[in-house]
Formats: C-alpha cells, structure tokens, sequence
C-alpha cells in the first residue's frame, strides 16, 4: 500500500515472538536510500511473565545483519518482540525491510488428548472417591524434561480446591501420558 505523507518518521512492530525454551539469533535485511542520510535503528524488548515488556537491546543497525540472542535468559523472558525505527528527512521514504527472523530453541507443546484415553465416572455416590484420567500427548518435537500438572476443582459455593499431583516422567516427542487423580468427595 502506498500512503503519502510528509512525515520524516516510521516505526515497525513485529508480533510477539516465542515461547523459547532458549533465544539464539536474530537475522534482519532491507533496503535504503543511496542517500546515506537514512537513519534505521532496531530493538530488541523482552516480555515477561506478568506482560511487563523490558529493552533489551539498541542501537541496532542495517550493517549488524545478525546479533546473536544466546545473551538473553529464555527462563526470563520467554517472549521477543522487535521494533524498528526509520528516518529520511531527504526522500521521506521508508527504509525497506526484505525480512527480520529470530530463531530460538522452542519449548514442548502439549494437549490433552481424550480421543486417545479418558477414563472418567458420570455418577459417583457421595463419599466414593471420583476418579479422572485423560491422555495429555506431546505435540512438538522437543521433548518435556518432566510433566507438572495441576487440577483445580470449582464447587457447587464457587471455590476453587487444587488437588495436589507428582510430576510425571519425561514425555519425548510424539509420546504419551496418562494423567489424572482420585478425588474425595466425602
């Protein structure tokens, strides 16, 4: 799309990038005017548990087309996202970006998986304890160090009770658990 304006000034935002289990690189080309006069910088900004977004990294330019990431602690901040800013006070044109990458070790994905396994009693007499199991597979190509679950039961007065369960074993990629509890309902 072109849009015409007289501003000197742009600024690009790439989604939010990860979860990582590990940040290795980042890769970025474009184009700008022969001019020389065109200014480009690009930042890095971490993403926190709790959202809060944190500069990491500045001063960027078109000549560094890769800056290793391995500095930067994934257990902290497991989201990425880039920013870009442009000037051209001559031509007021934008520099073109071609492509910017970041490539990082991803963490295990996992679902839950009823079509494969759910063991699971409709009707229980008060007193008998309700049992619940399910499959939970590992759907991404690295493999879980160790599964954690955690089941939280909502009553009829809207509390909220956490069952407590062990880790389950390490799942390797395409594999399997069978996960679950037995609850009181005395």
């Amino acid at each position: 799309t072109e849009i015409v304006t007289t501003d000197t000034l742009g600024r690009v935002e790439s989604p939010v990038l990860g979860p990582a289990h590990r940040w290795q690189q980042l890769q970025w080309q474009g184009t700008a005017e022969t001019s020389g006069v065109d200014s480009v910088l690009l930042r890095v900004y971490g993403i926190e548990q709790g959202g809060n977004r944190t500069l990491l990294q500045e001063g960027i330019r078109p000549q560094q087309a890769a800056v290793s990431l391995s500095s930067i602690d994934a257990a902290r901040y497991r989201y990425l996202q880039l920013s870009m800013t442009t000037q051209d006070m001559q031509q007021y044109t934008p520099y073109q970006l071609s492509y910017w990458r970041v490539t990082h070790q991803p963490v295990p994905e996992g679902a839950l998986a009823p079509g494969q396994f759910l063991f699971v009693k409709d009707t229980v007499e008060q007193g008998e304890p309700y049992e619940y199991r399910i499959a939970f597979a590992n759907v991404s190509a690295q493999p879980f160090d160790s599964v954690a679950l955690r089941i939280a039961i909502t009553d009829a007065s809207n509390l909220t009770r956490v069952i407590p369960v062990p880790r389950y074993r390490p799942l390797p990629p395409g594999d399997t658990l069978r996960v679950g509890a037995r609850i009181g309902t005395a």
